[in-house]
C-alpha cells in the first residue's frame, strides 16, 4: 500500500540526488581536481603516519621518547600554519595553500623516507605538518565555495568517500 509507495518514491529521489551529484562534481573540475589530490595524498603520503613510530625504532633507531618529539614535530609544523591561514590567508591564496601544502607534504614524506638521521628527519616531519595543515584546512573550504548551497552536502559526501576509499587503496 502506502508505504511501498513512499520507499519507492524515496529511493527513487534517492537515486535521482545521487545522479546528479556525480553529474555536478564531474563538470566543476576544481572540485575534480581537490577530490584527485586527495585521493594522491590518501594513498601516497598518509600512510608514512602510522609507519613514523616503525621508522623511528627500526631505521633511525629511536627511543619512545624520541619517537614522540619526531611525531609531535608535524604536529607543531600543522599548528603554525593553521594559525598562520586564520591570521593572514584570504580567499584569493586557498587554492594555492592547498597546492603548495599538498606538495611541500608529499616531498616532505618523500625526503624523510629516504633520511636516516634524527635531526634532518624531525625538519622534514615539522615541514610535512606545515604542508598537511594547507592541505587539510583548505579541502573542505574550497569545495564549500566552489559549490552552490543546494549541492554542498553532495560535494562534501563526495570528499567523506574519497578519504575513506582512498585508505582502501593504500
Amino acid at each position: 500500500g502506502y508505504r511501498q509507495a513512499a520507499a519507492s518514491a524515496a529511493a527513487s529521489n534517492f537515486l535521482g540526488n545521487l545522479g546528479g551529484g556525480f553529474r555536478y562534481i564531474r563538470s566543476r573540475r576544481v572540485i575534480v581536481g581537490i577530490l584527485t589530490v586527495t585521493i594522491l595524498l590518501n594513498v601516497l603520503g598518509f600512510p608514512f603516519i602510522s609507519m613514523l613510530p616503525v621508522i623511528a625504532r627500526d631505521e633511525l633507531g629511536l627511543s619512545p621518547v624520541l619517537t614522540g618529539v619526531l611525531a609531535s614535530a608535524e604536529g607543531l609544523g600543522a599548528l603554525i600554519t593553521a594559525l598562520a591561514i586564520a591570521t593572514r590567508a584570504g580567499p584569493l591564496h586557498y587554492t594555492r595553500i592547498y597546492l603548495y601544502g599538498s606538495f611541500i607534504f608529499l616531498l616532505a614524506v618523500l625526503l624523510f623516507s629516504l633520511s636516516n638521521w634524527f635531526g634532518v628527519s624531525l625538519a622534514l616531519v615539522f615541514i610535512g605538518g606545515l604542508g598537511i595543515a594547507g592541505f587539510a584546512t583548505m579541502q573542505g573550504t574550497i569545495l564549500l565555495l566552489a559549490s552552490p548551497s543546494e549541492m554542498r552536502g553532495r560535494t562534501m559526501g563526495a570528499l567523506g568517500m574519497v578519504i575513506g576509499g582512498g585508505h582502501l587503496l593504500g
